[in-house]
């Protein structure tokens, strides 16, 4: 056999072991390519992805700071509600009781003002009685204030009905 013959027969053994070996390469490499170029595209997905779940995470976060203020804001608001329903709770109480006072002061205003007007015949008999009945009996002063009480009515000068000396004196009317 000749050299030349021999060389050219291992070339076309060697193209023909390259091309057995490349129809089993060849779909390898196609389904490697495929594959490379489908987690290419999964991978954009998943960047694209982490994007949108960062805005989802950021949003969430601001989400629940807006919370997390309402909620504090809600709580002063509550505290502040109570306290004042307290207060109006103590208001209530204060003008009830201050309503029965109202009807106590009204009355003691009348009374007053009806003392105010015999104010000057009860200063007239007690000066008098001051005056001229200390060193009388009792029985002589109650005949002196009895004439002095005539007096004073028979000029209509108004003042207190009973007339006390003792208790004009000491304001227990």
């Amino acid at each position: 056999m000749s050299l030349a013959a021999s060389a050219l027969c291992l070339w076309v053994r060697s193209l023909e072991e390259y091309s057995k070996a490349l129809k089993i390469v060849a779909p390898k490499r196609a389904r490697k390519q495929y594959a490379e170029e489908q987690l290419k595209k999964k991978m954009a997905q998943l960047e694209e992805l982490q994007v949108e779940f960062q805005k989802l995470v950021d949003k969430l976060a601001d989400l629940n700071a807006k919370f997390d203020k309402t909620t504090a804001d809600m709580a002063i608001y509550q505290a502040e509600l109570n306290s004042l329903q307290i207060k109006i709770d103590r208001g209530e109480k204060l003008i009830s009781g201050l309503s029965g006072e109202k009807t106590r002061w009204e009355a003691t205003l009348i009374e007053l003002d009806d003392q105010y007007e015999k104010l000057i015949g009860d200063c007239i008999l007690s000066a008098a009685f001051m005056s001229y009945c200390g060193p009388f009996p009792s029985e002589y002063r109650d005949s002196l204030i009895g004439n002095w009480v005539s007096t004073v009515e028979y000029h209509n000068i108004p003042s207190s009905k009973g007339f006390d000396f003792s208790d004009f004196m000491a304001g227990a009317a």
